[in-house]
């Protein structure tokens, strides 16, 4: 048996033409199509057996385990004027990233904004498909559906990342505020007293426990307070 894939893609819409039919010079108005990716993997396969509980998963007559993948692709209305090249832009938390970042448009806004078209106007065709199971679905994201097994337990480490207020997010990653952050668990904690809050300023620093954090700030509070009161007690000799 093979390693798996896709095995059917469904377009479920289909808007045309898009951007509220702007014309992009030569290539036009662009389209673009929603749909979903229908795809299987075989457990046994070398390829597959690194996949974490993929084995214990349910299968289908093939012995394969099924998954499901939102896809859109953003294309020329006529592919003959287009540039013939495909650019496959990887989601965030379901969202596409290329559009503000290539075409100036707005972040977090509708996905309708073209920006500056800078993509547009040179006739590439850009496509997105999800890839993370834990994206809750709406405000236009991208998901993906594996399966859910039940009866396993064990330690899952969850990561979030709080750069700045006004990025792209979803309703398990929200930044409130420079000093307020909310990170909600994509599962129920099983213990709550083993649990365990560490923060890092990088990527390669190590994890520092928030009780190692209170320690610390407590020290340098102290630290600053003796300093304080050193410099005081000088400026009053100097005085005096």
């Amino acid at each position: 048996m093979g390693v798996g894939g896709v095995r059917r893609i469904e377009v479920t819409e289909r808007e045309r033409p898009v951007f509220g039919g702007t014309e992009f010079g030569a290539v036009g108005p662009y389209e673009r199509l929603h749909g979903t990716i229908f795809g299987e993997l075989d457990p046994t396969h070398p390829l597959n057996v690194g996949i974490v509980n993929l084995d214990r998963a349910a299968r289908n007559a093939h012995g394969n385990v099924e998954y499901q993948s939102d896809f859109r692709i953003l294309k020329p209305l006529d592919l003959d004027r287009g540039n013939g090249c495909l650019v496959y832009d990887v989601p965030n938390r379901g969202n596409q990233p290329i559009m503000p970042r290539l075409n100036g448009a707005p972040d977090g806004g509708h996905p309708q904004h073209a920006g500056n078209g800078f993509l547009m106007r040179r006739g590439f065709t850009v496509v997105w498909s999800g890839w993370q199971g834990d994206v809750p679905p709406g405000a236009d994201r991208l998901t993906a559906r594996f399966p859910i097994i039940p009866g396993i337990t064990g330690m899952v480490r969850e990561e979030f990342i709080a750069e700045n207020t006004g990025l792209l997010g979803d309703s398990n990653i929200q930044e409130l505020s420079e000093e307020r952050f909310v990170g909600t668990l994509v599962y129920p904690v099983a213990d709550p007293d083993g649990a365990t809050l560490t923060v890092r300023q990088r990527e390669g620093d190590p994890r520092v426990t928030t009780t190692a954090m209170s320690r610390s700030r407590n020290q340098a509070s102290r630290a600053s307070t003796a300093a304080r009161s050193t410099s005081s007690s000088t400026a009053r000799a100097i005085r005096s």
